[in-house]
C-alpha cells in the first residue's frame, strides 16, 4: 500500500512539474520576444511571478521545474548550454530567495493582508531578490561572450526591471488566487465587478490606445475602486489586466509611453505599473485591515452583549436565590436556572457529608440514571471529589483528552465537555455543582464565558445555601428548647391552638398532660444547677421515648413539661402518663426522682387558656395529694 502511494505521489509530482515547465516556457518565450537590448534580457518577464507563486503555493520541492523551464527558455533562444545553466541557476535562486524572504519576514501567503507586509514584500522581494537573477544572468552572458561588459549596466537594469515588474504584477495575482480560489459574492457584487471591468476596458482604450497624452494617472481611480470595494485578490487582478492592456498599447505606439523608443517605453511602463501595483496592494491591505478591525469590533460588541445578557440572568438568579429559604425548593431552583442560563441539559448539586467525607446528590436535572440519587462520591475521586479536594473549579473541554481525568465519555452524555465548581461556605467546601451537555455548539463545548458565569452562579449558590441553613437553624432555635432539645413554650402554644381547632372541627378527642418534677429545687440545691440540667435532659428523653410520633412534647417552663396527645381519649392518656411515671422512677440516678402529672381532656367550649388552666389545676391537685401521682380533670 505504501509503495503504491509513493508511486502515485511521484507521478503526481512529475505531472505538476512538467505542467509548470510548460507554463514557464511559454511565458518566458513570449517575454524574450520583447527583448531589445539583448536576446536574453527583456523588460517583460512574467516567469518571475510564476516561479515565486509556484514555490510559495506548492513548496520548495518544485524548484527543479523552475530550473528546467528557465534552462529550456534560454537554450532555445540564445547562448550556450553553459550560459543557459547560469541564467537558470540565477532564476531559480531568485525564486527560492523570494519565497524564503516572504515566509520569514512578510507572513508568507498572507503577505497581502497587512500594509506593512506589502511594503516589506515590495522591498525584499521586488527590489532585492530580483537582483540575484539579473546579476547572475548578465554575468553569465558576459562571461559567455553574448554581451559586452560595457553594456552590463543597461542590460542589468532592463533584466532587473523585468523581474521586478513580474514580481509586483504577476506574483500577487497568482498567489492570492492560488491560496483563495473560491469567490463568495452575491448578485450585487457580481454586477459591480462587471461594471469595474467595463470601466477598466473603457479607460484603457482612452489612456493606452489613444493619443500619446500623459493620462496614465487616470488609471488610479479604477485601482482605488478595486482596492476599496474588493479584496486584494481582485485588486491584483485589475492591476494585471491594466498592465496587459497598457503593454499592448505601448507596443503599438499608443498612450503616454508609446512615443518613446520601445525598450525605454517598456521600462517606463513597468516602473509605472510596478508603483501602481504596490500602491493598490497597500491600499487594499489597509482596507482589509480596517474591515478585519470592524469585524473584530462587531464580534467584541456581540460578545459583550452576550456577556451582558448572561450577567443579567445571573443577577436574576441572585434575586430568586435570596427569596427562597426552603432547602428543597432552593435546590430545584438552582439546577433549573443553572441549566437555563448556561444552555445545558444536565446539572447536579452535591453536598458534602462531613461525617464520612462523601458527596451526596441533593438535586439534579437531565437524563440521569435513577441510581444517581443514591450515589456517593468519596473526596478525591474524579471528578466532583477531586474538585472538593482541590477547592478549585474546573472546565473540561474534552474528558477523553484532559490529562487530569482522561477517561472514556459516559454513555448518557452527549458531549465530552463539562464544568464543575466547589460550593464554599466560610472558605470551607460544602459541596459541588456540575454541568454537562451544552445544547448550542455541542462540538465546541463550554466556553471561557460559560465557565466565568458558572463560577459566579456557584458563589451565589453558596451564599443562598448558607442563608437557607441559617434560616433552618433560626427556625429550629425559635421553637426548640436548647437544654432538653424538646419543643419550647412558643411552639407549644402554636400547636395547641392548631390541635384545639382540629379537635373542634372534626370532633376528635384531645388530651393535655402537664408534668412537674417533684422536689426539683432540693435536687438543684444538692447537685447544683448542672446536675439539675442533666436531670431535665433525662426526663425529656423519657417523654420522647414514651410518647407517639404524633404526640407533641414540649418544655413548659423550669421543671415543667407538657405533652399534647391528639386523638387520644382520657383512658389512653392515663396509660401514657403511667408509663412515663414508671420510666422516670426507674431512671439510674444518684437519687430517685418522681413526677406529678395533671391530665385534662378537651371539650368543645374551651379555648387554649381554659385547656391549660384545667391541666394546671389537675397538676396542683396531684401535688396536694402527695406528689408522685397522676390526677385527671376530665
Amino acid at each position: 500500500m505504501d509503495k503504491k502511494i509513493t508511486v502515485l505521489s511521484v507521478l503526481s509530482w512529475l505531472t505538476q512539474t512538467f505542467a509548470i515547465v510548460g507554463v514557464y516556457y511559454v511565458a518566458g518565450k513570449w517575454g524574450l520576444s520583447l527583448a531589445f537590448v539583448n536576446a536574453s534580457a527583456t523588460a517583460i518577464w512574467p516567469p518571475t511571478g510564476i516561479a515565486l507563486a509556484v514555490i510559495l503555493l506548492l513548496g520548495y520541492r518544485f524548484w527543479p521545474s523552475i530550473f528546467l523551464g528557465a534552462f529550456l527558455v534560454n537554450i532555445t533562444t540564445s547562448g550556450t548550454a553553459w550560459t543557459s545553466l547560469g541564467i537558470a541557476t540565477g532564476n531559480t535562486l531568485e525564486a527560492l530567495l523570494s519565497a524564503f524572504l516572504m515566509n520569514k519576514y512578510t507572513n508568507g501567503l498572507k503577505t497581502f493582508d497587512r500594509p506593512v507586509d506589502v511594503l516589506k514584500f515590495s522591498f525584499l522581494v521586488g527590489l532585492i531578490s530580483t537582483m540575484v537573477s539579473a546579476t547572475v544572468g548578465v554575468a553569465s552572458l558576459a562571461l559567455g561572450g553574448f554581451a559586452q561588459w560595457t553594456d552590463f549596466g543597461s542590460i542589468w537594469f532592463t533584466w532587473w526591471m523585468g523581474d521586478t515588474a513580474g514580481g509586483f504584477i504577476v506574483a500577487p495575482m497568482l498567489i492570492l488566487w492560488g491560496s483563495k480560489p473560491r469567490v463568495f459574492w452575491d448578485r450585487k457584487k457580481y454586477l459591480e465587478a462587471a461594471l469595474l471591468l467595463l470601466s477598466l476596458f473603457a479607460l484603457s482604450q482612452v489612456v493606452f490606445n489613444g493619443a500619446n497624452y500623459p493620462l496614465s494617472v487616470l488609471g488610479f481611480p479604477i485601482l482605488m475602486w478595486s482596492a476599496f470595494r474588493f479584496n486584494p485578490r481582485e485588486t491584483a487582478t485589475v492591476v494585471f489586466i491594466l498592465s496587459v492592456m497598457a503593454l499592448v498599447g505601448t507596443l503599438h505606439g499608443h498612450g503616454p509611453f508609446g512615443i518613446q523608443p520601445v525598450n525605454i517605453g517598456l521600462l517606463l511602463l513597468q516602473m509605472f505599473m510596478g508603483v501602481s501595483a504596490v500602491t493598490s496592494l497597500v491600499v487594499g491591505a489597509v482596507v482589509q485591515e480596517r474591515r478585519r478591525a470592524e469585524a473584530g469590533l462587531r464580534k467584541l460588541k456581540e460578545r459583550l452583549e452576550i456577556e451582558k445578557d448572561k450577567f443579567e440572568e445571573v443577577l436574576n438568579i441572585e434575586e430568586g436565590l435570596n427569596t427562597i429559604l426552603d432547602a428543597n425548593k432552593l435546590v430545584d431552583f438552582i439546577v433549573n436556572k443553572t441549566t437555563e442560563v448556561l444552555e445545558a441539559e444536565k446539572c447536579s448539586l452535591l453536598l458534602l457529608d462531613d461525617n464520612n467525607q462523601e458527596l451526596c446528590v441533593k438535586g439534579r436535572k437531565g437524563v440521569y440514571d435513577d441510581a444517581l440519587g443514591q450515589l456517593r462520591i468519596k473526596v478525591g475521586q474524579p471528578i466532583a471529589g477531586w474538585v472538593v479536594q482541590e477547592g478549585e473549579p474546573v472546565l473540561v473541554k474534552d474528558i477523553e483528552q484532559d490529562s487530569r481525568f482522561a477517561r472514556a465519555n459516559g454513555a448518557t452524555y452527549k458531549t465530552r465537555s463539562f464544568m464543575c465548581a466547589p460550593i464554599k461556605i466560610d472558605h470551607a467546601v460544602n459541596g459541588v455543582m456540575c454541568v454537562a451537555d451544552k445544547k448550542q455548539d455541542e462540538a465546541a463545548g463550554f466556553t471561557a464565558l460559560d465557565f466565568k458565569v458558572f463560577c459566579m452562579i456557584a458563589r451565589q449558590v453558596a451564599v443562598a445555601l448558607e442563608n437557607a441553613q441559617l434560616y433552618r437553624e433560626l427556625n429550629y432555635l425559635a421553637v426548640t428548647d436548647p437544654l432538653t432539645d424538646l419543643n419550647n413554650f412558643r411552639y407549644f402554644t402554636q400547636c395547641l391552638d392548631h390541635e384545639i381547632h382540629r379537635a373542634a372541627r372534626y370532633t376528635k378527642p384531645l388530651c393535655l398532660l402537664m408534668i412537674d418534677v417533684d422536689n426539683f429545687k432540693s435536687i438543684n440545691d444538692r447537685f447544683g444547677h448542672l446536675g439539675g440540667d442533666a436531670l431535665l435532659k433525662k426526663v425529656g428523653q423519657v417523654l420522647k421515648r414514651m410518647t407517639r410520633k404524633v404526640d407533641i412534647v414540649c418544655r413548659y417552663a423550669g421543671d415543667e413539661f407538657v405533652v399534647i396527645l391528639p386523638e387520644a381519649e382520657s383512658s389512653q392518656a392515663k396509660k401514657v402518663a403511667a408509663k412515663i411515671k414508671e420510666n422516670i422512677e426507674n431512671l439510674s440516678l444518684k437519687e430517685k426522682i418522681t413526677v406529678s402529672m395533671g391530665l385534662a381532656q378537651y371539650h368543645g367550649n374551651m379555648n387554649r387558656h381554659d385547656f391549660i388552666r384545667k391541666a394546671d389545676v389537675a397538676l396542683l391537685e396531684a401535688k396536694k395529694q402527695g406528689k408522685n401521682r397522676v390526677h385527671s380533670f376530665v
